[in-house]
C-alpha cells in the first residue's frame, strides 16, 4: 500500500487527526473559565491556529495528489515526483500562511455563563492595525489560498486528466474482457475526480460565501468584530470542516487499490485485536 498517492493520503490523515486534537484542545482552553482565570488567550489561539493549519494541509494535499497524477500521466519520463519533498512543502506552506495571520483569531468560546457555545476574538490587534481590518485581510487571504486557487488548480488538472482518459483509445487489438476492464477503470477514474472536486466545492463554498457577506458585502453592525455566532453559521462551519471525512470514502468507493489496501490493514487490525483480546471476537 506504500504508493506515492497513499503516502499523500496518509499525510492528509495525520492532518485530520491533528484537527481532532485541535478541536478537543479548544474545548479545554477556549472554555470561558480557562480564558478568564486559567491559561489565558495563547493556548486557545494556538489550538485554533493548529486547526486552521489542518484545513490548509487537507486542501494542499488534494492539489498535490492531482499534480502527482497529472505528472504520472503526461510527464512520467520527464519529471520525477518526490513525494517526501511534496509532503514537507505542503506542511511548510500551511504553517507559514497560518502563522502570518495568527492574530485577532476568531474562536468559539465554550461553556460560558449564558451559552454553551458563543463567539469571540482573542489576541486582538489594537495598534498599529485595527482588529477588524486584520480579520478582513485574513478572510481574503484564506479565501484565495485555501479555496479559490486550489479549486481552480484542481478543476484544470482533473479536467485535463478527464479529457485525456475520455479520448484515450485502446491500442491494438484487445479482448472484449480487456476492453471492458479499461472502460470500467476509465469510468471509475472520471467519477472519482469529479466527486473530489464537487465535494470540496460543496463543503467549503457556503462558509466562504458567509465570510464574504459578513466582512465585505453586507457587514452586520450587530456582529462584534465580525464575529458571527448564529446557529446557521455554526451549521455551515461544521459542515465545511467535515470535508476531511469524505475523501477516504471517495477513494474507497472508486479506487480498487486503495480499497484492497484498506481491507488488508483492517483485517490486520482485527487479527491484532483478536490476539490481544481473545475474548472479543
Amino acid at each position: 500500500m506504500r504508493t506515492k498517492t497513499n503516502l499523500l493520503i496518509a499525510s492528509m490523515a495525520v492532518s485530520d487527526i491533528l484537527a481532532g486534537v485541535a478541536i478537543f484542545g479548544q474545548w479545554i482552553f477556549c472554555a470561558e473559565y480557562m480564558l478568564l482565570y486559567g491559561t489565558g488567550d495563547y493556548p486557545c489561539a494556538i489550538f485554533k491556529s493548529l486547526q486552521i493549519v489542518t484545513y490548509f494541509l487537507s486542501t494542499l494535499t488534494m492539489v498535490t495528489i492531482g499534480i502527482h497524477r497529472y505528472i504520472g500521466i503526461f510527464h512520467r519520463h520527464l519529471i520525477r515526483f518526490n513525494v517526501t519533498a511534496a509532503i514537507v512543502v505542503t506542511w511548510l506552506i500551511a504553517i507559514v500562511v497560518v502563522a502570518m495571520t495568527a492574530v485577532s483569531v476568531k474562536i468559539f468560546k465554550y461553556f460560558t455563563s449564558k451559552e454553551i457555545i458563543s463567539c469571540g476574538v482573542v489576541l486582538e490587534f489594537t495598534e498599529p492595525f485595527d482588529s477588524k481590518k486584520v480579520r478582513k485581510v485574513r478572510v481574503a487571504v484564506v479565501l484565495l489560498t485555501q479555496f479559490l486557487l486550489p479549486l481552480i488548480l484542481m478543476t484544470l488538472i482533473y479536467g485535463r486528466i478527464m479529457y485525456f482518459v475520455l479520448k484515450r483509445q485502446v491500442i491494438g487489438e484487445q479482448s472484449q474482457q480487456r476492453s471492458k476492464q479499461l472502460s470500467n477503470s476509465k469510468r471509475n477514474t472520471i467519477m472519482m475526480l469529479v466527486t473530489v472536486v464537487i465535494v470540496f466545492t460543496v463543503c467549503w463554498l457556503p462558509v466562504h460565501f458567509l465570510h464574504l457577506l459578513n466582512f465585505f458585502v453586507t457587514p452586520n453592525p450587530r456582529l462584534k468584530n465580525y464575529c458571527n455566532n448564529s446557529t446557521s453559521y455554526f451549521l455551515v462551519y461544521w459542515f465545511s470542516i467535515s470535508s476531511c471525512c469524505y475523501n477516504p470514502i471517495i477513494y474507497y468507493i472508486f479506487d480498487p487499490k486503495f480499497r484492497n489496501g484498506f481491507q488488508k490493514v483492517f483485517n490486520l487490525l482485527l487479527k491484532i485485536k483478536t490476539s490481544v483480546f481473545p475474548g472479543f471476537s
